[in-house]
């Protein structure tokens, strides 16, 4: 650890956290819909697994958040690391694959990456206003770099061995993410303000408009940008795909993110953050309408290179909306209080609805309804922030 320090500098040290955290992803969560499929779960699964999942991250991502903003970024990604280990072992070792084994495995997934990709986001963005030496788009291209190359390789490994790699894989990337967690110093508290940061005051900052707009409409474009991610494998495969396509059109839609995000910063500085957040969100519809009525496997991937100007610009921009608009004791619980509305919304609502029409119209139908909250969200995003911007001046 102590030679890691002394040969990298802080953002290298950053930017392999990143690249080993979203190494994990893929196979940690990108490619679960896929395995739940091949051990002979019925897709509509899917959708419950989803639910549980956010309805404990309701509870657990606050709490994480005020963490955060004190400064226990380590201890967090040791707690998730250990719940996705034990929850790998009871998924894919059990000689039983049935709802309860689903339940059992949304429980441990909850609170490990759906709750780590704010920590890590949170934890990158306090050292940048901490120490001036981390450059968070370029730190962030790194993650996508990473998840771009895992996703070509590991989906063709995964074509030719089955998915009985798949927990040996995960096990051995959560130790080296570990690694490089324990290289990267935990932000500072930031003094006797940050000391009373409670989840009171992480629910406080939806009083203001400009804040409580971004977060209704950041999470109405998440159930198109959730339910897309999580079936478009499905889709694949359902289409006369294999899991080396579904490994390729990640491999592109990464690729496309790693060269972007090199840039995102001087052109979110150009044409403002509000921009970037609606293209993202028109974005998201285009991407899931046009991959809804694809008929084959290499159709889809094409669509899904739209990519480029919905999930590039979006997840980026909420960082910097964050940066721009909250204090910076405050960040941590910002970025989890948006992500506990998105997790309601998606919960309570679109998990639900996705139950019910997957079985009745398959995933290509629903995939074309669940991309309309996506534009919806861009379109009401332009309409009350043009109005904000109006009464402010």
């Amino acid at each position: 650890m102590a030679k890691i320090k002394k040969t990298l500098s802080l953002n290298s040290r950053c930017a392999a956290m990143f690249a080993a955290y979203y190494a994990l992803l893929y196979p940690g969560a990108m490619m679960l819909p896929t395995c739940m499929i091949m051990l002979g779960y019925d897709s509509s699964l899917i959708a419950v697994m989803s639910s549980i999942s956010g309805a404990i991250s309701l509870l657990l991502r606050p709490l994480f958040g005020m963490l955060t903003d004190r400064g226990h970024c380590r201890k967090l990604c040791l707690l998730f690391s250990f719940s996705m280990a034990i929850g790998t072992a009871l998924f894919f070792f059990s000689p039983v694959h049935d709802l309860l084994h689903a339940v059992l495995f949304a429980v441990f997934e909850s609170t490990s990456v759906a709750c780590c990709i704010d920590l890590v986001d949170s934890w990158a963005l306090k050292l940048v206003k901490q120490t001036g030496e981390v450059d968070y788009g370029k730190v962030r291209a790194f993650g996508s770099g990473s998840f771009a190359v895992t996703g070509l390789i590991y989906g063709w490994i995964v074509s030719k061995t089955g998915i009985v790699i798949v927990p040996y894989t995960i096990i051995a990337l959560i130790i080296l993410f570990l690694v490089f967690v324990f290289s990267v110093p935990d932000p500072e508290a930031g003094g006797e303000d940050d000391e009373k940061t409670n989840l009171k005051d992480g629910f406080r900052l939806l009083k203001g408009e400009r804040f409580r707009s971004f977060v209704f409409f950041y999470a109405l474009a998440s159930v198109t940008y959730i339910f897309t991610d999580s079936y478009i494998t499905v889709l694949i495969l359902e289409r006369g795909g294999t899991t080396a396509h579904t490994g390729l059109n990640d491999f592109i839609a990464a690729m496309l993110e790693f060269i972007f995000l090199h840039y995102y910063t001087r052109v979110a500085d150009r044409i403002g953050t509000d921009r970037t957040v609606w293209i993202g969100m028109i974005g998201f519809f285009i991407k899931a309408s046009l991959a809804a009525v694809m008929s084959k496997p290499s159709l889809i991937i094409l669509a899904c290179t739209t990519q480029l100007i919905s999930y590039c610009f979006f997840l980026p921009s909420r960082m910097r909306f964050v940066e721009e608009n909250v204090e910076q004791h405050e960040m941590g619980s910002a970025l989890f209080v948006s992500s506990f509305v998105t997790s309601v919304i998606s919960t309570f609502i679109a998990n639900p609805i996705a139950s019910r029409l997957i079985p009745v119209f398959g995933t290509g139908r629903a995939m074309l309804f669940f991309s309309l909250p996506a534009l919806v969200s861009g379109i009401g995003f332009i309409v009350v922030t043009r109005m904000l911007n109006q009464r402010s001046e």
